[in-house]
C-alpha cells in the first residue's frame, strides 16, 4: 500500500507537546517499526510510514539530545519511556479528524498514564 501523505495533519501536530516533556515546538516523528497486533505494515528502508503514524516529540527527545528517539532502537526507546507511540499516533489522528484540538493536548500530555491503561508490553 503506498504511503499516504497528510500534511494538514503534520502541520496540526506541531501545535501540540511533546509526549515525553510536554514542552511545545514539536517534530512530527514517525513511528517506523511495525506492529501486526494493531495492523501497522512494515515500512521499507529508507521510507517513511503514512503521516498518520506520527507523535509529537519537541527536538530534544526526537532528534537533538543524547537520548533523543532517533539515536536509540526505536521500540526501546518508547518502552523505556513507557508510551505505545501507535497508540497515541491513532487517538490523535482520531482527534485532528474530529477537530479536537484541545482533546488532542490532553491525550500527548497523558500518553504516558493512557498507555499504562492498557497494560503496554
Amino acid at each position: 500500500k503506498p504511503r499516504q501523505e497528510k500534511r494538514d495533519y503534520l502541520a496540526w501536530l506541531h501545535e501540540l507537546p511533546c509526549l515525553i516533556c510536554g514542552q511545545y515546538g514539536v517534530h512530527a516523528a514517525h513511528i517506523r517499526y511495525h506492529a501486526i497486533n494493531y495492523g501497522k505494515p512494515i515500512t521499507g528502508a529508507g521510507r517513511k510510514p503514512s503521516d498518520m503514524y506520527c507523535v509529537p516529540l519537541c527536538p530534544y527527545h526526537h532528534t537533538d539530545g543524547p537520548h533523543a528517539q532517533h539515536k536509540h532502537g526505536e521500540r526501546e526507546w518508547w518502552k523505556r519511556h513507557e508510551i505505545d507511540p501507535i497508540v497515541i499516533a491513532a487517538l490523535l489522528f482520531l482527534h485532528f479528524s474530529l477537530d479536537d484540538t484541545d482533546n488532542a493536548i490532553h491525550v500527548a500530555l497523558s500518553a504516558r498514564a493512557i498507555t499504562k491503561e492498557r497494560s503496554y508490553d
